[in-house]
């Protein structure tokens, strides 16, 4: 039997189909425009049921959504039917169009993430998200259409690899931000006024739950990138997007999100960390991951490299800390200048990728012997400003770093 028939009963011709979603859910508008069908399949039951629960809880909290009309189950699958949100999707608008709507988008996506974090009872935590991910990779599941260009070709183990490799930084980052987030607050899901051009209300809420507002933020900036006619558009609806939500901005093309589950999860969008908006730095590249942190190359405002490095949440972790207050003492002598420091991340003078072993193996010890005995020079040389965290010496240092080389 035809499952609208089986939902809607004889009054079926009174529902128009509309589309079938990237979930394989079909949706259906009432005749008389005011109401909203989904049907999903038997496999599909529980999610269908995930959105209409969010949706419940969000009742009377203060966000432009629908409301639950009416839940029906049956073998076949479930149906959902919620009220209609007026007005045209965001994705059909112009450029123009679109930065005229801009403002009151961001105002909407604001009224979720100001929502109690700690009353919310759904959550889409990095974690979890990072589950799913291995999950749609062991399937081969990754949907190529939902990836940047540059990773379209790069195998999915290795783009799961470089989430792995990030995800103590990234979940340290998303203790500091967590939010309710809509979590797939893409074009479509903004419905928009066509003659006063403000949002009238967020749908597809199925995703919502607490999470970094990046990952809300992020998602929202990509997907609105078809939309745009011109790059000045984009870089504008960025600036205006987070003065709208009062908050400070990465800087444009700059890294914004933690690794998240692409529509219908059958994708994966890998974007870098956030750094903090006032060191201007852009274009990075992960070039190192070692048992204490993570080390990107990246470019200052003048096209010049720089470092930052990132600590991983390690047990040893105020030895790190330390060194940085070391690297302030020291202002260049002997050490690379520390440029800025935010929480666990630091800016650091670039110094060069070449390690000593590379000298080693490409000159021989010789080489090496002088550059290492030059720079102990400077770190021990005497000082008339000791240190003001009073470090312990270690007469031993000297002699573990000099038997390694030995070996």
């Amino acid at each position: 039997m035809n499952r609208t028939n089986i939902f809607f009963g004889e009054s079926h011709s009174d529902w128009l189909p509309v589309r079938g979603g990237e979930s394989g859910d079909f949706v259906f508008r009432r005749g008389d425009g005011h109401a909203f069908a989904k049907i999903a399949p038997a496999s599909r039951r529980g999610e269908l049921a995930g959105e209409r629960d969010r949706l419940i809880w969000l009742k009377g909290r203060g966000v432009a959504c629908p409301e639950v009309i009416n839940w029906q189950e049956e073998q076949e699958g479930a149906c959902l039917v919620i009220t209609a949100i007026p007005g045209v999707p965001a994705a059909d608008l112009s450029g123009a169009d679109l930065l005229k709507a801009w403002p009151s988008m961001g105002q909407q996506l604001g009224a979720v993430h100001s929502l109690s974090v700690d009353q919310c009872p759904f959550e889409r935590r990095l974690s979890r998200m990072f589950g799913r991910a291995v999950d749609v990779v062991s399937r081969n599941a990754v949907n190529p259409d939902f990836l940047p260009d540059e990773d379209k070709s790069t195998p999915q183990l290795d783009l799961l690899a470089r989430v792995e490799r990030e995800l103590p930084v990234r979940l340290d980052q998303e203790r500091t931000d967590m939010v309710v987030c809509h979590g797939d607050p893409c074009m479509p899901n903004f419905m928009v006024d066509p003659k006063t051009l403000q949002c009238t209300g967020l749908i597809d809420l199925g995703r919502l739950g607490t999470a970094d507002r990046y990952a809300d933020l992020a998602l929202m900036i990509a997907n609105a990138e078809e939309n745009w006619a011109a790059p000045d558009e984009a870089e504008r609806a960025f600036a205006v997007l987070f003065n709208v939500l009062g908050i400070e901005a990465p800087r444009p093309r700059t890294p914004c999100l933690l690794s998240a589950i692409g529509p219908s999860d059958l994708g994966l969008m890998f974007m870098p960390p956030v750094f903090p908006a006032h060191w201007h730095v852009s274009q990075p590249v992960l070039i190192a991951d070692t048992f204490s942190s993570l080390v990107w190359k990246v470019s200052l405002p003048d096209g010049t490299p720089a470092i930052v490095k990132g600590l991983k949440p390690i047990e040893d972790i105020a030895d790190e800390l330390r060194g940085a207050d070391y690297l302030v003492w020291r202002n260049g002598r002997g050490a690379v200048r520390l440029l800025g420091r935010e929480n666990n991340l630091m800016l650091l003078e670039y110094a060069g990728e070449r390690m000593l072993s590379h000298i080693v193996a490409e000159h021989g010890d010789y080489q090496a012997t002088e550059i290492a005995a030059e720079l102990m020079a400077k770190l021990y040389a005497a000082s008339e400003e000791p240190p003001a965290f009073c470090p312990s010496p270690d007469p031993g240092s000297l002699c573990s770093f000099v038997s390694a080389g030995a070996r």
